[in-house]
């Protein structure tokens, strides 16, 4: 009987205890947190950091759209409106991580988008440059300069301006399977071999966008034909990953991308014929 008393007093005891740290949370717990160090601020979230390409200060522009500014920290759903709030914004691909660290602080990791692509557009009936990255996601335009817009390839469709906002995607298969292309010749030294565009072109006889190909261009207008988008290869066309190998071997046996619109086609879909020659030996072309 004595050994359930003192239990009995024990377990009051700690009742008494718990509704007393209640009582005085409820009191005093928010203002003891409800100071500047306990609310988001910029300065309180550490940040994956931003790729040279991005001129704009991702972290300001999200705090601002995404009303982080001010936010308690101590809010269990703080790592899930910053996780969205990142998400939506035009430069991020993905949301790795967002992590509460002591300080407090709180931790995001990101994955940035990477642009590979310039499409040519009109605007206004002048022509001009929308960024996308390899997924023919739209991104920002002011963070290119002109002079930065020269490094990357062009992508031609048929000019007009992508349907969705910035960070969605274009709303064009085509202009996305430019973009997959553009982003695989990056692997490459396209510049240094004269490549410039890459152009959808619509089979003949057919004015919608379900018959398609592309072919690339270099600034002196050498056509090099490239065929259908990557994943989308018809029955006996190379793999893309081919397609730049075969390119990358025709550079280098002729040192480059040399002719001009009159010249004759390199096409890159199907393996070269072996021309023999008189010596009996023989070589590879591209026709």
């Amino acid at each position: 009987t004595g050994g359930f008393a003192r239990l009995l007093t024990m377990a009051t005891v700690a009742v008494l205890v718990i509704v007393s740290l209640v009582a005085s949370w409820n009191r005093w717990g928010s203002a003891a947190t409800g100071g500047s160090e306990y609310r988001l601020q910029a300065s309180s979230i550490e940040l994956t950091p931003q790729p040279a390409w991005i001129r704009s200060d991702v972290k300001e522009e999200v705090m601002v759209q995404g009303s982080l500014t001010n936010m308690p920290i101590l809010d269990h759903q703080l790592t899930v409106n910053v996780a969205r709030a990142f998400e939506i914004h035009s430069w991020v691909e993905r949301v790795e991580r967002v992590q509460k660290r002591p300080g407090p602080q709180v931790q995001v990791e990101l994955v940035y988008r990477c642009p590979v692509a310039m499409v040519e557009v009109l605007v206004d009936k002048q022509p001009g440059l929308m960024p996308v990255d390899r997924f023919g996601v739209v991104l920002p335009p002011g963070d290119f300069s002109p002079e930065q817009a020269r490094d990357y390839l062009r992508v031609v469709v048929d000019y007009h301006q992508p349907i969705g906002q910035l960070g969605t995607s274009w709303g064009d298969e085509r202009v996305e399977g430019g973009a997959a292309i553009a982003s695989l010749l990056q692997d490459i030294d396209w510049k240094k071999c004269g490549l410039y565009r890459v152009v959808a072109v619509s089979q003949e006889g057919d004015s919608t966008r379900s018959e398609f190909r592309y072919d690339l261009l270099t600034r002196s207008q050498q056509r090099i034909r490239w065929g259908k988008a990557p994943g989308s290869e018809l029955k006996g066309e190379a793999a893309a990953t081919d397609k730049v190998t075969r390119l990358v071997e025709y550079v280098r046996q002729h040192g480059g991308l040399k002719g001009n619109q009159e010249s004759q086609i390199i096409d890159l879909r199907t393996e070269p014929t072996p021309r023999k020659h008189r010596s009996g030996c023989c070589s590879c072309s591209c026709t």
